[in-house]
């Protein structure tokens, strides 16, 4: 994946005659102390100045805020800006994003979502916790996403039981051969496809896990192929997880493809 460095989105100019954050308005009340909008958030409902931000199931859009940056899925791509606020004003700077095609519907849906972050003015949080972001002919509606199951996941040697195609009662499990997973504090990882061993290095990445190392030494027999094809599938491009007991199930990003771990 390579990476192509873009200026995804403009300086903010104030909703108030052009006023910057920061700048001096002794005119102007001083604005209320901001909120706190740290957290992982995924859109629900936007529009954009040219309409409705249309939602592709299985392409989730999300920001994720943490210490002056805002990062996250914009459906197809990853990216990545500098952020600033003041009271409800909201201020990004120049980002980046990762480059890579999708179907026509996933980029149309990307780039509404990048073109209504260009005019977005204020931001604020809902009296149900949500967050909501505004501008001119737009509006952002996240709803909060909880964090990767990260200190349940790290320890444990994980093994290989089965995997999965599809979600809910449409889910279809196969069992697997042996494969395993152990994932380290220091961000590391170790584990195997069933015939290759994969190394690497790990992060959170909002709601899921981010592979962004991952190296994948061995081969593979015939037989085994499609389980190492499936397992790189899942892991690689970043995944969710859930542990219930000593069971762990992981879907990729894409929600459509899944593995069934079990702690050793």
């Amino acid at each position: 994946m390579r990476w192509l460095v873009v200026v995804l989105l403009a300086v903010v100019a104030s909703v108030s005659c052009g006023t910057g954050i920061g700048e001096p308005d002794a005119g102007r009340p001083r604005s209320a102390p901001p909120e706190s909008y740290d957290g992982t958030w995924k859109l629900t409902s936007g529009a954009s100045p040219q309409g409705e931000i249309p939602l592709v199931p299985g392409y989730s859009i999300t920001m994720a805020l943490s210490e002056g940056r805002a990062e996250g899925r914009s459906a197809c791509n990853r990216y990545g800006a500098e952020i600033k606020t003041e009271g409800s004003q909201i201020k990004f700077g120049g980002g980046g994003g990762t480059d890579m095609d999708c179907s026509d519907p996933v980029m149309e849906s990307e780039a509404a979502y990048l073109d209504a972050l260009w005019h977005v003015r204020s931001i604020s949080l809902s009296q149900d916790g949500n967050l909501v972001m505004t501008g001119d002919d737009v509006e952002l509606l996240f709803e909060s996403l909880p964090p990767p199951p990260t200190k349940e996941l790290i320890g444990p040697t994980w093994q290989l039981e089965g995997m999965i195609e599809g979600r809910g009662s449409d889910a279809n499990a196969t069992n697997a051969e042996p494969a395993e997973l152990m994932m380290s504090r220091d961000g590391t990882f170790t584990g195997s496809t069933g015939c290759r061993k994969l190394t690497g290095e790990w992060s959170e990445d909002g709601d899921s896990i981010l592979f962004h190392t991952m190296a994948a030494e061995g081969r593979c027999s015939k037989h085994l192929r499609t389980q190492d094809s499936y397992v790189v599938g899942v892991l690689g491009d970043g995944f969710t997880a859930a542990i219930d007991g000593n069971r762990l199930t992981v879907y990729n990003v894409r929600g459509n493809l899944g593995l069934i771990y079990r702690a050793d």
